[in-house]
């Protein structure tokens, strides 16, 4: 296993996180009954699949949930920002959006820029996010296979241009399971630590077969497949995504929406609607709200006006940006 015990995540995202894990530690009947039916469901990795050689084929998985602004913000850093040809394939599952979300991303699908499911309902995160690796694994077997998967929030943006290519060469070296962020001992969930899931790179073939958990529908989505894969002596990899400024993590972007939404049918309102002292969290780093404030003056010139049709032109152009750090 490889640790970074100097560098372990610092303050309020720690709070923030160890908040959340406590309160959603045991599952309800219900949500048990759904998460078995999520691990039923699910469609593993085909055996067969082999890594291929030269670089690894990367497949980006985010899922979006009214955070239009947010959602538009990850997109134009992903395909701005990073290497053109970092990430093959990116799919996207709308949980039932109805904040103009649906139609921009539409506007993007159509421009063949992302892989665009929807969901009539809302299954929450966990589930949102089993939808779109199943949906690769289906897709693997049919030619349009990937090698690894990144799963990533709606409030992170991307900061340095090496942020993925950095990653993939730190889990291939140590032929892990699962690259990012591990947050310190304090979680009380797993001796080792927990890893972020807001931007986490799995290999499938280990991560997503028989035997390990898929994501679950719970406070922290992936606790069960971290906890599978610990079980089975796989390795992890420490990888500084916020620590080093390859990403920039805002927290808790959707439930900020929810209020804002006043959608208390939603089961995590009353979490969300809990006192609190900030907005954004930044995962702990102090130099989160100037990293923002730089990262949206660069948006708002590419993007004067958030529109679909604006939208695909800025995700579009072949010009990369430089590093926002």
């Amino acid at each position: 296993m490889i640790r970074d015990a100097s560098m372990a995540g610092s303050g309020r995202g720690r709070s923030f996180l160890a908040a959340r894990l406590a309160a959603y530690r045991g599952q309800r009947p219900r949500r048990a009954f759904d998460n078995l039916v999520e691990t039923a469901r699910r469609t593993p990795w085909p055996k067969s699949r082999a890594p291929r050689a030269g670089a690894p084929s990367i497949a980006l998985v985010t899922v979006s949930y009214n955070t239009v602004e947010l959602t538009a913000h990850l997109l134009f850093s992903v395909l701005r920002v990073l290497d053109r040809e970092a990430v093959r394939r990116i799919v996207v599952v709308d949980n039932g959006s109805t904040d103009g979300s649906e139609r921009m991303l539409a506007a993007l699908a159509d421009r063949g820029l992302i892989e665009l499911l929807h969901n009539r309902r809302l299954p929450y995160h966990g589930p949102g996010l089993n939808r779109a690796v199943s949906h690769l694994a289906r897709t693997a077997q049919d030619g349009g296979s990937v090698d690894l998967i990144w799963t990533v929030d709606t409030d992170v943006v991307v900061l340095r241009r090496d942020a993925l290519t950095a990653a993939v060469a730190a889990l291939s070296a140590a032929g892990g399971a699962l690259a990012g962020e591990i947050g310190g001992e304090e979680l009380n969930l797993l001796p080792e630590g927990t890893m972020y899931l807001s931007s986490m790179l799995l290999d499938p073939r280990l991560a997503w077969r028989r035997g390990v958990r898929p994501f679950w529908e719970h406070g922290a989505p992936s606790v069960g497949m971290q906890r599978s894969l610990r079980d089975k002596g796989e390795t992890f990899v420490d990888f500084p995504f916020y620590r080093d400024e390859y990403l920039l993590h805002l927290g808790q972007g959707t439930v900020d929406r929810l209020l804002t939404r006043g959608d208390e049918n939603n089961r995590y309102f009353a979490w969300a609607a809990r006192p609190r002292s900030y907005t954004y969290h930044y995962s702990g780093n102090p130099n989160g709200p100037a990293l923002y404030r730089r990262f949206l003056e660069v948006f708002s010139t590419e993007v004067p006006l958030l529109t679909p049709e604006a939208l695909v032109a800025a995700c579009s152009a072949h010009d990369a940006l430089s590093s926002l750090t």
